[in-house]
């Protein structure tokens, strides 16, 4: 029998260690400070939103800064339901506390399972996560490091208020709580039990992850968390003409809501700054190279380099207005039942099609993608041999961002009675 050590621990496979709550950050493996936030999800469209969602891609981010917008569909609503039963204590009558009861039981029920099996609607709690992975020189960051990454986590806190997502500091106890809601699927799982705080300080965070009953295996075709089936598709192309608020559709048809992903599921879009100057001199060479062949009798046989020439001019008028050039990858994750598999693909696919995007399943190399779409799951070392990435101005990355979802409403029910 092997020793102990020789077989991998899951552990390992995520980046978290320590976190710093004085200043909001947390110290990562892959040596980068990371900070991140948990947004509220927009729920209607504003035209200078995008102008103020492009102040905050074009930051004075360092060179192999990650950033990550996702948009979770959490099937963890324990609080609400607490806060539910908080509000009506006063209520002692038989009739009322059972009713309160069965209320409960159903809408939790609701959360793990589809409240009906035709339209397979669950109840979610939809949150958009932004988190940032910033690069440092050595293993341990200096005060330079630290004042640089407090001053950048500031001025994203005030631009995603002013973008409307009321943002709120995620730290080590939200991660913890977090990562634990999308691994653990059990019925006993351990997030279920509201232990505060959270996180341990006495343990790296990434060691808290995992209950002790769960297990993560890899085949070819996706991954299982225990008993819950996970699924990863990527984008292989995305929509010729696409507008902000387009978003607003990705987890269901606005207008009629018969068609959507019902699924647990997050979609995360993966934005890489490479040096800004650098990727401006390789693209215009590729650029130079197709206007000549544009203009010359080969464009007779290869009419797709009028379109290559256009796109090339579309991104650097970009350039020339002010945006960085970024590589992103749009990556989503089905997390369902092991009967729903095929089903769920299909319908993810579909479904996106309708919306301009040609969606692949992911094979054979299912894992590394499902930890990119995590919260600073994303892997620098990745993103060449990955081969999803795609070179964008940061203006065309906006419309792209999963930043739209349903109004949660305010969780203060009232009713008025007028005579």
């Amino acid at each position: 029998m092997k020793p102990p050590s020789d077989y991998p621990r899951a552990s390992q496979l995520f980046t978290i260690l320590a976190y710093d709550a004085e200043d909001g950050l947390f110290l990562t493996e892959d040596r980068s400070l990371s900070f991140g936030f948990i947004c509220q999800p927009l729920s209607g469209v504003d035209p200078a939103v995008a102008d103020r969602v492009n102040v905050l891609l074009n930051q004075d981010w360092p060179v192999d800064t990650l950033l990550q917008l996702s948009l979770w569909t959490s099937p963890d609503i324990d609080a609400t339901l607490a806060l539910m039963q908080a509000r009506r204590i006063a209520q002692q009558q038989p009739f009322h506390k059972d009713m309160l009861r069965a209320t409960v039981e159903f809408l939790g029920q609701g959360a793990q399972s589809a409240l009906e099996g035709t339209a397979g609607i669950r109840l979610r709690r939809m949150q958009v996560l932004v988190t940032v992975k910033l690069p440092i020189a050595g293993a341990m960051p200096t005060e330079n490091d630290i004042r640089r990454a407090a001053e950048l986590r500031l001025s994203t806190f005030q631009s995603l208020g002013t973008i409307g997502l009321r943002p709120e500091t995620l730290g080590s106890d939200h991660y913890v709580r977090l990562l634990s809601t999308m691994l653990n699927w059990g019925k006993d799982a351990g997030w279920h039990d509201q232990i505060t705080p959270e996180c341990d300080p006495n343990q790296l965070i990434r060691d808290q992850l995992f209950d002790f009953d769960n297990s993560l295996r890899v085949d070819a075709r996706g991954l299982w968390l225990g008993g819950k089936r996970v699924k990863t598709l990527s984008v292989k192309r995305y929509p010729d003409r696409i507008h902000f608020g387009s978003a607003v559709a990705y987890l269901g048809d606005v207008l009629s809501g018969s068609r959507g992903i019902r699924q647990n599921t997050i979609l995360t879009l993966t934005i890489h700054y490479p040096d800004a100057e650098d990727t401006r001199a390789s693209l215009d060479a590729k650029r130079q190279w197709v206007v000549n062949q544009a203009y010359g009798p080969i464009l007779k046989f290869l009419p797709q380099l009028s379109i290559r020439k256009h796109n090339f001019d579309t991104l650097f008028d970009a350039f020339m207005d002010g945006d960085r050039p970024v590589r992103a990858y749009f990556g989503a994750v089905l997390f369902c039942d092991a009967e729903d598999e095929a089903q769920a693909v299909s319908n993810a696919r579909v479904y996106f099609r309708e919306l301009g995007f040609q969606l692949m399943e992911d094979k054979y190399f299912c894992l590394p993608f499902f930890l990119n779409c995590l919260p600073f799951g994303a892997d620098r070392l990745a993103i060449r041999d990955s081969n999803r990435y795609r070179t964008l101005g940061t203006r065309h990355a906006i419309p792209l961002l999963p930043l739209f979802a349903d109004w949660p409403g305010t969780g203060t029910p009232t009713c008025t009675a007028c005579r």
